[in-house]
């Protein structure tokens, strides 16, 4: 600024001094505020499952891949033939009846059944936004998790109960802290994993430039 008025600083000399200038428009002052800030950050520990446990782990995530396939063909299909718009809420109050018709969906907690159609519904949203490319079934080998989104699963020492598994061991090579609120087990290469992510609110000190008065 005070090159771009060259003219009237010649004529205004003790307008232009760097104590005139600092007091009005070139003055800035550091002043510290408190930010309150939400960290994610995910904890994964190995699983030790039993042959039997496996067993159940692996059918699980099969129930898991096929209901994705079926409700995503539901929604293909009403959108290919009528332009109609299938809801997560609609898929999901259908899920008592399709449990009473097949029986490997009982085998599998509800609130698991649930998160898989959340993940349809968010799939599906994903592609409405694209505007283009139906999404995908999934294929044998390309569905490697499930997640228990708000309850059903905890953990004591060394164990991981799972509800309709059983307790699991699980290696903590750190402690659990903050608050645990999701579990997704995942599958990588035969190996199962219990992933956490942990939410928790940082409090954080971050310097804000402010016009000094």
């Amino acid at each position: 600024m005070r090159q771009e008025f060259r003219t009237l600083k010649s004529r205004l000399p003790t307008l232009w001094t760097n104590r005139y200038f600092v007091s009005t428009v070139g003055g800035r002052g550091w002043r510290s505020s408190n930010h309150m800030a939400k960290s994610r950050r995910t904890y994964k520990y190995r699983l030790w499952p039993n042959r039997k446990q496996r067993e159940v782990l692996f059918s699980t995530l099969e129930v898991c891949r096929q209901l994705y396939n079926d409700a995503l063909k539901e929604r293909r299909q009403a959108w290919k033939l009528c332009r109609t718009w299938v809801s997560f809420s609609m898929q999901s109050a259908q899920l008592p009846a399709c449990k009473a018709a097949d029986p490997a969906l009982g085998k599998v907690y509800s609130q698991v059944l649930q998160d898989v159609l959340h993940r349809v519904d968010k799939t599906y949203q994903a592609f409405f936004r694209r505007g283009r490319g139906f999404p995908r079934f999934k294929g044998k080998g390309w569905y490697d998790s499930f997640t228990y989104p708000q309850a059903g699963f905890g953990v004591n020492g060394g164990q991981l109960s799972l509800s309709k598994i059983g307790n699991v061991k699980i290696k903590l090579h750190r402690s659990l802290q903050g608050e645990v609120k999701t579990l997704t087990l995942k599958n990588e290469n035969g190996k199962w994993y219990a992933c956490f992510p942990r939410s928790w609110i940082a409090n954080l000190c971050r310097r804000t430039t402010m016009p000094l008065a």
